[in-house]
């Protein structure tokens, strides 16, 4: 093979024919060391280029640019606290009940003849107010009948009367003449003493004497009999005015009147609709007495107690939302109940309605309202939502965009709000917002705020 030639060409040799001069070895080994220093730099080139490259690229790349990990305030809710005297209440939630109310049923049954254009669901009616009307015919022929039953039997009284008046004289007549035949068997038995009167003669007066006794003794019999005729009499009369009475009751019964002012509900009847005795036909619901019903917790029964006598007399507003706005209405607490239902824990507390007239106001029965009881007033006090008090207990503050903590004492709480004293300052702002990230200290962002008044 023929070798490079040029700087790098190493002298020619035959085979393994060594140099044959000592020249010619100097030079070979001159070039092959040549040679070696000549691939080392060659390295060291490469190596020194790559370093410079690297360098260049190294200068020539942007600054890193470092994550910003701080992080950004917690948006939150507050509300501008207010100091004042505001009043604690009792809140409860019920329905309007009816004090008093009753089924009107018909007592006799009938056709019906007449319809009051008041009788529907609904509608007012006062007491006394004729709502349906029954057929009378048939109790009007009963009364016709018992009447004449009556006039009957108090003639038959005025006849044994009559004849216990005649019995009566006669029994007077009777005693008269049984005193004058033992007047003169008195006399005969003087005159028989005497020798003076014959025997024959005594024993004729003793003989009407003895005739006068039966004789009065029957004429007081006859007399106790017509007196005994006279009471029965008078109890079959009396039995008879008592038919006569029922039957006028029923007849008047045909005419079903409002026991009470109020409103009907649950009307059922018509024109020629047969009804029968004890038929419920509508509910009257008394307009002057409605009630709320409400409940309140065993924890909140002893504030109730302690506004009045036991809770009695207790004055409340009850509030009415509806679509057209919320009505209120004042109440009074009239009753507790006893005792204290167990699976509820709490009771049932009444309040009648003062101020509702239903010719006018749509309040109804079964309305759902809300009531409060108004307790003490607490002076220079701060109402917050129960929602923004912490444990401790305490308030988170928005301070220059920082949550600070301020330590308060719960004074009262009405429903979700609380009254407090404590560092809390006129005017601060108040964090709402309830979060398990949000600390004292934590940077916030108030994106709601809002005066808290004294309502």
């Amino acid at each position: 093979m023929t070798k490079p030639t040029g700087i790098e060409a190493e002298p020619q040799r035959v085979g393994n024919e060594a140099p044959s001069s000592a020249q010619e070895v100097a030079r070979w080994r001159f070039f092959r060391g040549f040679r070696r220093i000549w691939h080392g730099m060659h390295f060291v080139g490469v190596l020194a280029a790559g370093i410079t490259i690297f360098v260049a690229l190294v200068r020539a790349k942007a600054p890193p640019e470092f994550l910003d990990l701080t992080l950004p305030p917690m948006p939150v809710a507050a509300i501008t606290a207010e100091e004042g005297d505001h009043p604690s209440t009792i809140t409860a939630y019920g329905e309007v009940v009816a004090r008093r109310s009753a089924d009107i049923r018909a007592i006799v049954g009938g056709p019906i003849l007449r319809v009051s254009e008041h009788f529907a669901n609904g509608a007012p009616v006062v007491a006394g107010e004729v709502l349906l009307e029954l057929d009378p015919f048939e109790y009007e022929r009963r009364v016709e009948e018992t009447a004449a039953a009556v006039r009957e039997a108090e003639a038959r009284l005025m006849e044994n009367r009559e004849t216990n008046h005649h019995q009566m004289h006669l029994v007077a007549l009777a005693e008269e003449r049984r005193n004058l035949t033992r007047t003169e068997y008195e006399r005969q038995v003087d005159l028989a003493e005497q020798n003076v009167s014959a025997r024959r003669t005594l024993e004729a007066a003793q003989s009407q004497l003895a005739a006068a006794e039966a004789d009065l003794t029957q004429r007081r019999q006859q007399a106790t009999a017509s007196t005994a005729r006279i009471a029965q009499q008078e109890a079959i009369v009396e039995r008879l005015r008592a038919t006569e009475a029922r039957s006028r009751r029923a007849l008047s019964d045909t005419q079903i009147r409002a026991a009470f002012d109020g409103y009907l509900a649950q009307v059922s009847g018509d024109l020629g609709q047969q009804i029968k005795a004890g038929e419920r036909i509508a509910r009257l619901i008394d307009t002057a007495m409605l009630e709320v019903r409400f409940f309140i917790p065993e924890g909140q029964l002893a504030r109730l107690v302690e506004i009045a006598d036991k809770g009695i007399g207790a004055i409340c507003v009850v509030s009415w939302r509806t679509d057209a706005g919320i009505r209120t209405y004042s109440a009074r607490v009239t009753r507790i109940e006893g005792e204290i239902q167990t699976n509820r824990a709490g009771v049932n507390v009444y309040a009648r309605i003062s101020d509702a007239d239903l010719e006018s106001d749509p309040i109804r029965p079964g309305a759902f309202v809300q009531v409060e009881l108004f307790e003490e007033t607490h002076v220079r006090t701060f109402q917050v939502p129960s929602e923004a008090v912490r444990a401790g207990p305490s308030l988170l503050v928005a301070t220059e965009g920082i949550a600070v903590v301020r330590s308060v004492t719960v004074v009262a709480r009405a429903d979700r709000r609380v009254l407090v004293r404590g560092d809390l300052a006129p005017g601060e702002a108040v964090i709402l917002t309830r979060s398990g990230e949000l600390h004292p200290g934590d940077a916030i962002a108030v994106v709601g705020n809002g005066a808290l008044g004294g309502q």
